[in-house]
């Protein structure tokens, strides 16, 4: 008889845990508490989404006007923010130093080649347009129009852009800028003939990282739409249709046109090879 009151004790613990997973208690979670402060005040906590000890925690890295200081951004969000850099696969929480923000993407629109800059592709946003519990963070990019979507996995991140109609959908990789641009200390890519499959690695050496010489990322990206065109900026110097670079700073850009269905991402990360995060 314990056996089967211990069993349905279970079996109804286990259900009640599922169905609290689906509830609209998982969306009144504010995972913005902390991401505020001043000074010494800093919560240095992130809206990122992850699970429960998870690598991967994708979310936004934000500035003020293009202005990115060091007390408020040690883990690359803040709230009095007002611009987005981008969204990065790998975020610290509660720390009192800068560090982490590898392989940043950024969706944004027009001319391809000419976004690869950071003050190109960074956006504005309202806070009001942004939406995020555990596991998920949304936000439309003022700027563009954009509508972004992630979500992680313990090892993987993935993204959904929605883009508005008629307007030319470029993704844009920048391996040159971690949570702090001076903190990115090397990259490689790698991108296949049609532009659907992307790996390489990232080098950060932040406030902790740099201590042991620098922590490297590899990644492994397939992307759910071909690129019509695709290229490498290499130490500012734009090199259309290169599949790979191997030295200096590195950003990517990718060129869809028009799309009338959202652009999905999905990128796998390990801290030992590229096949490790494929």
């Amino acid at each position: 008889m314990k056996k089967i009151r211990l069993a349905v004790f279970l079996i109804a613990f286990l259900l009640g845990l599922s169905l609290l997973a689906d509830s609209p208690a998982m969306e009144a979670a504010n995972v913005f508490v902390g991401t505020g402060g001043l000074g010494f005040g800093v919560g240095s906590t992130t809206p990122a989404a992850c699970v429960p000890f998870g690598m991967v925690r994708l979310g936004p890295d934000t500035s003020w006007n293009g202005i990115a200081p060091i007390f408020a951004h040690n883990v690359g969000y803040w709230d009095k923010d007002n611009q987005i850099r981008g969204f990065s696969h790998t975020h610290l929480s509660g720390i009192g130093v800068t560090d982490y923000g590898n392989i940043r993407m950024m969706p944004t629109v027009g001319k391809a080649e000419k976004k690869v800059s950071q003050s190109a592709y960074l956006s504005g946003f309202s806070h009001q347009d942004q939406k995020a519990y555990p596991g998920y963070y949304s936000v439309v990019l003022k700027d563009s129009g954009i509508k972004a979507e992630l979500t992680a996995t313990k090892d993987a991140g993935f993204h959904q852009y929605t883009f508005p109609s008629g307007k030319n959908a470029v993704l844009i990789l920048d391996l040159s800028r971690a949570v702090l641009d001076k903190y990115a200390c090397g990259s490689e890519i790698n991108i296949s003939a049609q532009a659907q499959e992307i790996s390489g690695w990232q080098k950060v050496c932040g406030s902790l990282t740099a201590r042991s010489g620098g922590v490297k990322y590899f990644f492994f990206a397939r992307l759910s739409e071909p690129a019509h065109d695709f290229g490498i900026e290499n130490d500012g110097k734009v090199l259309p249709k290169a599949l790979e670079a191997r030295t200096g700073k590195i950003t990517a850009y990718f060129d869809f046109g028009t799309l009338p269905k959202p652009l999905l991402v999905k990128v796998g990360i390990s801290l030992i090879s590229v096949e490790q995060a494929k």
